[in-house]
């Protein structure tokens, strides 16, 4: 039998991240609105979902995370060509460092360091 990840989001929600309890979309597929943990109606600017991936730290790893590859490079996770990007082989240590939405400053520190 094969073990399934766990189908989980956040979202960026009225400049806050948010855990998600469940999703709305309209019937041409589009993200309509989020019921948060707290059972709160929004309206996100952004859906995250879950990689089913945890970090050194066994941090969840979401879609748009900045995450630090061996201690050096820093990329952001998305889903790409059927699978998620940066594909991180078994050995490598990765870190989540935060988020594209509450920290892009740290894309920008990357940048200027390469």
């Amino acid at each position: 039998m094969t073990k399934h990840r766990p189908i989980r989001f956040r979202a960026w929600a009225d400049d806050k991240m948010r855990a998600v309890r469940a999703v709305s979309f309209t019937e041409k597929g589009e993200l309509f609105r989020i019921l948060d943990a707290e059972g709160v109606e929004r309206w996100p600017t952004a859906l995250m979902q879950y990689t089913g991936f945890k970090d050194r730290k066994r941090r969840e790893v979401y879609e748009g995370d900045i995450v630090a590859v061996n201690g050096l490079a820093r990329t952001v996770v998305e889903w790409q060509e059927y699978r998620w990007h940066p594909q991180i082989p078994k050995k490598t240590i990765y870190e989540v460092l935060g988020n594209v939405w509450e920290n892009p400053e740290l894309l920008k520190a990357s940048k200027k360091n390469v």
